[in-house]
């Protein structure tokens, strides 16, 4: 749903990682987000041992500050959402993304590429006008290069003929160098459906139809 490349860092960044030891002796990793990147500095005397830690506690540093800009501009997806700012999230999906919506009724099923994922939102705005998220958690792993996010929310929601209701769900996401390969929605189906039965009673073919894909 979004393009992480490029992004514009704006405010402070997360500041250096490091491990500290709970009472059971289990390691964490802990940030300041007021401070910048601290440079490390490697001496041509350390052990290969501390040479090891040092390319860990890189890895560690800039693993923080990926998952904070991805947290950042996911948060900010869904509020163009909501804001009916719909293209600038279809521009991060890949051409081949794989989109799920759970439910059998007129937005469910799978889609297989970018064309239908860009019909299926169309086909959504129009059966749902208005609508507003609110996130509650951001969950992100996995590598720089292939990362999977995990969004909670609940979205408050108008629908074009239907009187306005409440869904929570949540989100898997796959980034695969900087595009969305993988969208996955979860969320209260019989809701859904519900809200499309009524709209169709009421003259909206739409909300009948076929699923797209």
């Amino acid at each position: 749903m979004m393009q992480l490349a490029p992004l514009n860092i704006q405010g402070p960044l997360p500041g250096p990682a490091r491990r500290v030891r709970g009472r059971a002796g289990a390691r964490s990793t802990i940030h300041d987000c007021t401070l910048g990147p601290a440079p490390l500095a490697v001496s041509g005397q350390q052990s290969e041992g501390a040479r090891a830690d040092s390319r860990e506690e890189v890895w560690e540093h800039w693993s923080v500050i990926v998952s904070w800009l991805v947290r950042r501009r996911l948060r900010q997806v869904f509020a163009d959402l909501g804001a009916g700012r719909v293209n600038e999230v279809l521009a991060g999906l890949a051409p081949d993304v794989h989109h799920r919506f759970a439910g059998d009724h007129a937005l469910g099923g799978e889609r297989h590429d970018r064309d239908q994922v860009v019909a299926w939102f169309a086909r959504l705005y129009r059966l749902y006008p208005a609508m507003t998220f609110i996130v509650h958690r951001i969950l992100v792993c996995g590598p720089p290069w292939r990362l999977t996010a995990t969004v909670e929310w609940t979205a408050e929601v108008t629908p074009v003929a239907a009187p306005p209701c409440i869904n929570i769900g949540a989100h898997v996401i796959t980034i695969h160098r900087g595009r969305v390969t993988h969208l996955h929605a979860y969320e209260d189906s019989q809701a859904v459906a519900k809200a499309l039965t009524i709209m169709a009673e009421a003259g909206t073919a739409e909300a009948a139809a076929d699923p797209i894909g």
